[in-house]
């Protein structure tokens, strides 16, 4: 569970930096907000089933694709601005 703390706690760090950087200070609250309904529906669909195996099992098959998820943020260097959109 401290990978998932240190994840988390990266993210609220990366999202400072990030509107800080840009002068975008949505982004400060934005970016950790949208992690709640996932969390939500994650948590709701993992009450929901039965599920086999034991805790430690269990705790492995969903840390491994909560880790590889966060591969595709490594390589976001920026954000995209309202701006951006516009001339897309």
């Amino acid at each position: 569970m401290s990978g998932v703390g240190c994840a988390l706690g990266a993210l609220r760090l990366r999202a400072l930096a990030l509107a800080e950087r840009f002068g975008m200070n949505l982004l400060a609250g934005l970016i950790p907000a949208a992690l709640s309904p996932g969390s939500l529906l994650g948590g709701h669909c993992y009450e929901r089933r039965s599920w086999p195996g034991t805790l430690t099992q269990q705790l492995v098959a969903v840390s491994a694709p909560f880790a590889l998820s966060w591969l595709p943020l490594t390589a976001v260097t920026s954000p995209r601005s309202p701006t951006d959109c516009d001339r897309a």
